[in-house]
């Protein structure tokens, strides 16, 4: 669970202890109490049953929802896609673009939850061999994905996998290398999609309405091919001599081929033309009660990194004060393009922070309507039609296959909204103000279809050692590509520890500033 912006920061030893206290114990002078809200841990360990197992799956949803939510809402300001302005609590700009970096975050309380539950699978009686399969593949893709939102967020830090049995008396558990701790969320994927291969018809346990036409084993495999290739992407090494038309050379990572191989094996038809096509895909549900869609604070506007994207043909530039400024105004990028999901955003009063107008409040994902915003309970996309069509692009590109890599770029320019398609091979339209390079489009289409949604502009940026170009405002602004090992861990372990910076990590301090508007 990324918990950035609330500086949840949890250690191993805390987030055990907390977890062994809400064990239900026995004797009836008891003072401990049962907790209500989840799963006996006691139980798990020592007598396991299907109606417990089956909860503690489903609870899975919450916890990989709250993955999601994060990177929409916080790893995207760190890409400087939104703004958050909350005039009682300016940290939350502050702490972004200008303050010291002194931990990041790590979900152990999931992790040792799943471990428990992958545990009480091969012990409990009253399930059959197909059931057992179908929760250890959700499991373990569920194990997979909260290894990779602490590996993303740490890179080449790394992160703890291995739990120590007892954290009371154990010494502080073991840092592994990036390719270590990659190489285990592979491994997890492929043991799930082989387990949910032999997982028959259902699962034991209920999803919700999000994941209609992905809630049965075989569906499911889809979305575990899905992150697999999206984590093969992330973690292969690009391609270089990134020219006009293409790479010089393609890349020899063979993790551009696996990918393109796991991609083929989800739910991609390259042949949307509609939205609707274009937005297939499991989505998470915020019902009332079972937390929100964090992106849906009215104080978290579009950065005017897009707004000037929008409203320029190059970069940097200078934009009239009330540009764009009427409530009707249907605002979209340099060439015609609505930001992300949505099809409008609508301006808002103006904002001024450290000499920088923020104007755009951001919309519903899905809704046509100019006002609608994203509610407390709107749903947030995991991944849609519309990114495995892109991320496949990507795949291409760095293959070196730029004709396929256009073919897809132009599925998604002409179908998602009529734009003019690419040339191939690739040359710049300056009239539409397009960058110089392929790869330059390919992200620009990249996180033009996927404002806010995954934290697309940090995370590409920096596998491309692009993140000192991520355009900020001020020259004290920074850019944070990669957050430290937790400060409590670096404590027990010793600020020698790779990751821990005592006097607080201080980000990039170059690239590009846009100056006042």
């Amino acid at each position: 669970m990324t918990y950035i912006a609330k500086y949840r920061l949890v250690r191993l030893l805390s987030s055990l202890a907390t977890l062994a206290a809400l064990t239900v114990m026995s004797g009836c002078k008891s003072l401990d109490i049962e907790n209500l809200n989840g799963v006996s841990t006691d139980a798990l360990e020592k007598s396991p049953t299907p109606l417990a197992i089956n909860a503690g799956a489903q609870n899975l949803l919450s916890a990989w929802r709250s993955v999601s939510s994060g990177h929409a809402s916080d790893l995207a300001k760190y890409g400087y896609e939104t703004w958050q302005i909350r005039a009682s609590e300016p940290r939350t700009l502050t702490n972004v673009v200008s303050a010291p970096k002194t931990g990041g975050y790590w979900n152990y309380i999931t992790v040792k939850n799943i471990y428990l539950l992958l545990d009480a699978v091969n012990t409990v009686a009253g399930m059959t061999a197909e059931q057992k399969e179908g929760l250890r593949g959700w499991l373990k893709t569920n194990l997979a994905v909260q290894f990779e939102d602490m590996a993303q967020a740490h890179d080449s830090f790394g992160i703890v996998l291995d739990l120590p049995a007892n954290p009371l008396d154990s010494t502080p558990a073991k840092i592994e290398t990036k390719q270590v701790v990659w190489s285990r969320i592979f491994t997890l994927l492929d043991e799930a999609y082989t387990h949910l291969g032999a997982a028959g018809t259902a699962f034991s346990f209920k999803t919700n309405t999000g994941w209609a036409g992905f809630n049965t084993p075989t569906t499911f495999r889809r979305v575990n091919r899905a992150l697999y290739a999206k984590y093969k992407i992330l973690y292969a090494t690009p391609a270089t001599g990134h020219g006009q038309s293409g790479p010089a050379s393609s890349s020899a990572d063979p993790a551009w081929n696996q990918a393109l191989t796991a991609i083929g094996q989800t739910w991609i038809n390259e042949g949307a033309t509609t939205l609707t096509q274009l937005n297939v895909g499991p989505f998470h549900v915020n019902p009332a009660g079972e937390g929100t869609n964090t992106m849906s604070a009215a104080d978290r506007y579009i950065n005017d990194r897009f707004r000037l994207e929008a409203q320029c043909k190059a970069l940097p530039c200078t934009v009239p004060a009330n540009a764009g400024d009427t409530t009707t105004a249907v605002v979209s990028n340099r060439d015609n393009r609505a930001w992300g999901a949505t099809a409008k955003a609508r301006p808002v009063a103006n904002f001024s922070f450290a000499s920088v107008n923020t104007r755009l409040k951001q919309t519903d994902y899905f809704s046509p309507s100019q006002t609608a915003t994203i509610g407390t309970q709107a749903n947030q996309p995991l991944m849609r039609n519309e990114e495995l069509i892109l991320l496949r692009a990507e795949i291409y590109y760095n293959l070196g296959q730029t004709a396929n890599a256009i073919a897809d770029l132009n599925r998604i320019r002409v179908n998602r909204g009529g734009l003019p398609a690419l040339a191939d091979p690739y040359v710049p339209n300056a009239a539409l103000g397009q960058p110089a390079t392929l790869l330059e489009e390919l992200l620009y289409e990249k996180r033009m279809s996927m404002w806010a949604e995954n934290a697309t502009v940090w995370l590409d940026m920096r596998h491309y050692g692009m993140a000192n170009m991520i355009p900020h405002y001020l020259t004290e602004f920074r850019i944070f590509d990669i957050f430290p090992i937790p400060n409590d861990e670096c404590i027990i372990r010793g600020f020698s520890t790779k990751g821990c910076f005592e006097g607080g990590y201080q980000g990039i301090s170059d690239g590009p500033v846009l100056g006042a508007k």
